[in-house]
């Protein structure tokens, strides 16, 4: 049944993240989750600093939040402190409900009463949800209670359930986790904890504990090894899926493995990380997803300015007008909510805080490709032949809204352009005819070298943006 699957996919996403535990229903609360062995990498201060959070001096309910990007490990730390010794001693009362991005008030109320009284739910599904959670009300009244609530999308899942959560000045705390950054500060009582990618060195670690029992590696496979864990840039998802590869891999065969380990996580058990990275994907509202897919066209490992990733945004027809605010200011804040979903991160901020520079993880990206082929959102073609220097794009996508090329574009194929928002290219010293004006269309001309433009750019009324060597 459905609360069969939602258990799976838990069990799933635990293994994923790293951990070596199964998480199943409990008939009481008192009982801990069956938990073998663990291996956690990296998160040690963070134990640290939400054990002190759930045993603070605060008396009042408490809401901690644990913040990070799909795979890097959140129900990994989460069921580890969750079933620490002290924990189970501390709170009369333990629950773990898993909301993810179906659910019913019915179903998260009768999941949290299963576990602490043992309600029969196929006896209460006839019970309202009004009296169900009244039910858990009046069961946690009085006792100290942890309850975790994983993998949380909406809002509306904690607005909906926190009023059956009374507070009984007694040290009780809610643990929630998220990839949502802004939901995690606006459901937290405390500043959200957020978990990072992990170093090389944390990399190696984890990803040779997993694939050797004793946690050595034969020296001769070191140096690939550890290629292999930069290569998965810190994300313990992939370090995971790859060190399944590995341990069924015969030693000869690692160096294939690294000529291409963002293939290897992706193929491994049929695509088992892709599946879920795709759920940030699939949860993105309409408006974002273009801004998202549109990482596809850049190369791997590449730093993106954000004013260029905006304009460009801005000449697709991605951002739309709203209210009083420009486009490249609502252009910042589409990628500022990405960044909050943990889809993208930060290169680089400014001395005030601002973004800079961008770039997606090497996993994602892959999965923002194939997303952008799969809905026909972006087409590769070798546009131009060796040799073919006369095949310009102009006369073979006369339709172009945006030409970003690296190479020398003559200037009268540029006037061909007449439908295109945005043009990027090299060039000698470029002056313009006054027929530029026919490009009615154009937002934003770059030239990346000397360029000087003729005063009939001022009848253009869409062009916001010119930029070369010097100034224009």
């Amino acid at each position: 049944d459905h609360k069969e699957i939602e258990d799976l996919e838990t069990r799933m996403r635990v293994a994923a993240e790293g951990a070596e535990y199964i998480i199943e229903d409990t008939t009481s609360s008192s009982r801990p989750l069956p938990v073998s062995e663990t291996i956690m990498v990296g998160f040690d201060g963070h134990v640290n600093e939400i054990m002190g959070a759930l045993f603070s001096n605060e008396s009042n309910l408490q809401i901690i939040s644990i913040v990070g990007m799909g795979g890097i490990g959140k129900t990994t730390l989460t069921t580890h402190v969750y079933n620490k010794p002290f924990i189970v001693q501390h709170f009369h009362v333990r629950a773990w409900f898993t909301v993810s991005q179906e659910y019913t008030e019915k179903e998260i109320l009768l999941g949290l009463l299963h576990q602490i009284d043992n309600t029969n739910q196929d006896d209460a599904h006839e019970i309202s949800d009004g009296k169900l959670g009244d039910k858990l009300y009046k069961t946690l009244l009085g006792r100290k209670y942890l309850i975790v609530m994983d993998d949380v999308w909406d809002i509306k899942a904690w607005d909906m359930f926190k009023r059956f959560l009374p507070d009984n000045n007694n040290g009780s705390r809610i643990l929630v986790t998220t990839r949502l950054l802004r939901l995690a500060v606006d459901i937290g009582s405390c500043i959200p904890y957020q978990l990072n990618l992990l170093d090389e060195k944390q990399s190696w670690d984890l990803l040779r504990r997993k694939i050797f029992a004793d946690g050595r590696s034969p020296v001769e496979l070191e140096g690939t090894g550890k290629s292999i864990a930069t290569k998965c840039r810190g994300l313990p998802l992939a370090l995971v899926v790859i060190a399944g590869v590995l341990a069924k891999s015969k030693t000869e065969n690692w160096k294939y493995v690294e000529e291409d380990v963002t293939s290897a996580v992706n193929n491994e058990h049929d695509d088992f990380c892709m599946k879920i990275l795709l759920l940030s994907y699939n949860h993105l509202p309409i408006y974002l997803k273009p801004c998202f897919l549109y990482f596809a066209v850049f190369p791997e490992d590449f730093d993106i300015k954000l004013s260029r990733l905006v304009r460009l945004w801005i000449a697709e027809g991605f951002i739309r007008k709203r209210g009083h605010k420009s486009l490249e200011k609502i252009g910042e804040e589409y990628l500022e909510d990405l960044i909050d979903r943990n889809l993208i991160l930060v290169s680089w901020r400014s001395i005030t805080g601002q973004v800079t520079d961008c770039h997606i993880h090497d996993v994602l990206s892959e999965l923002c490709r194939r997303e952008a082929h799969k809905d026909n959102f972006i087409l590769t073609e070798n546009l131009f032949s060796k040799g073919d220097s006369t095949d310009y794009t102009a006369r073979r996508f006369p339709l172009l809204r945006v030409l970003d090329v690296v190479d020398e574009y003559p200037k009268d194929e540029i006037l061909q352009l007449i439908n295109s928002r945005y043009v990027a290219c090299m060039g000698p010293l470029m002056l313009m005819p006054s027929s530029i004006s026919r490009l009615w269309s154009l937002h934003t001309l770059v030239v990346y070298q000397e360029l000087s433009l003729p005063s009939e750019i001022w009848q253009m009324p869409q062009l916001r943006h010119g930029c070369s060597k010097t100034p224009i």
